[in-house]
């Protein structure tokens, strides 16, 4: 009985992740039409410097607030109904219920210090949280393969730096290019691919492997459109797999209607703050004798510098704007130009 409920609450929890990864998603617009189509930004190859800039107008976008989106996880069912909002570095919270008359069955967020993931579909809510920075320093995560933080990336908001590229852009048979990073966190060095296209700088793919090279998340995304405002496409179909240790991948789609971006409705001081644990079986994800965090502290470290793998020649100095992985802001001096 134990290993099951272990078992549930891992498929809960990997679950909520979707939830995460919708973190822009509403259904404000859905219509895929010709105004708003990724425009044709290089038709001749760019250089690195060229397709950095573009995939980093991304730092463009500071929030986003959405009404509604669709959740579908293989061998799970479905999720319709919800409220998300988002907002840099870390502030997320996400509402929601498996229709609009169970209520709230999921309650998904983040702050500076730590996120959780709150469930009500028994007779016991539970609570499942964690300090960002412990979490990250866990080699061997016990239910998620990866901190949410970077499934915000699953969704297209992504950030490149060119001095943590392995070396220079890869063609591909179907005319993307893969531009593979080291990454460096707390629990080793993580290898991100990200497939982009060329001519629009849009992404349609990104991998993450672990420091022994193991995949162990990947998002493919589709249906991309055009943010004016922000100078910058997202996609509006995304699919996620999570490689779970001895169990198969975890499957998931997400068709999101559009986006509010640079807006949030209202002012909410609770909008970030965790549940109080008190009322629910709560769980730290961070094994005890690895925690030295409560709900009423915060101790969270930075990721520590990466040195420059693959340096772009010929950068001019001083223009390579900030950059940040996984919500933690970069050190550049310069807004990404445009």
């Amino acid at each position: 009985m134990q290993a099951k409920q272990s078992k549930m609450r891992c498929l809960a929890l990997v679950s909520l992740c979707v939830f995460w990864v919708s973190s822009g998603a509403t259904c404000i617009r859905r219509n895929t039409v010709a105004e708003f189509q990724p425009p044709l930004i290089f038709d001749t190859s760019p250089t690195i410097q060229q397709l950095s800039d573009a995939i980093n107008r991304s730092q463009n976008i500071r929030q986003l607030q959405s009404n509604s989106v669709s959740v579908r996880i293989e061998g799970a069912g479905s999720l319709e109904s919800g409220s998300i909002v988002w907002e840099r570095p870390k502030n997320f919270r996400l509402r929601g219920g498996i229709s609009s008359l169970t209520g709230t069955n999921v309650d998904l967020g983040s702050n500076d210090d730590v996120f959780w993931m709150a469930l009500r579909f028994g007779l016991t809510p539970e609570l499942f949280y964690a300090n960002h920075a412990q979490f990250d320093q866990q080699v061997n995560k016990q239910f998620l393969p990866v901190s949410p933080l970077w499934l915000v990336e699953a969704i297209g908001i992504v950030e490149l730096d060119p001095y943590s590229l392995r070396g220079p852009p890869q063609p591909r048979a179907d005319g993307l290019v893969d531009l593979t990073s080291i990454v460096s966190t707390p629990s080793g060095q993580f290898v991100r691919t990200l497939v982009v296209d060329p001519k629009y700088a849009t992404i349609k793919q990104v991998l993450l492997k672990d420091p022994s090279m193991r995949l162990i998340a990947q998002s493919t995304m589709s249906d991309h459109q055009h943010y004016e405002s922000v100078q910058y496409s997202l996609p509006h179909r995304v699919q996620i797999q999570l490689m779970m240790t001895g169990s198969p991948p975890l499957d998931m789609v997400i068709q999101i209607g559009g986006y509010t971006v640079n807006a949030i409705e209202g002012n909410d001081p609770g909008r970030f703050v965790m549940p109080d644990i008190r009322g629910h079986n709560a769980v730290n994800l961070v094994p005890e004798r690895e925690s030295n965090y409560s709900p009423t502290q915060s101790q969270v470290a930075p990721f520590p510098a990466s040195p420059p793998a693959y340096p772009p020649a010929n950068y001019p100095a001083g223009t390579y704007p900030a950059v940040s992985y996984r919500g933690l802001e970069g050190q550049g001096n310069t807004a990404v130009r445009r």
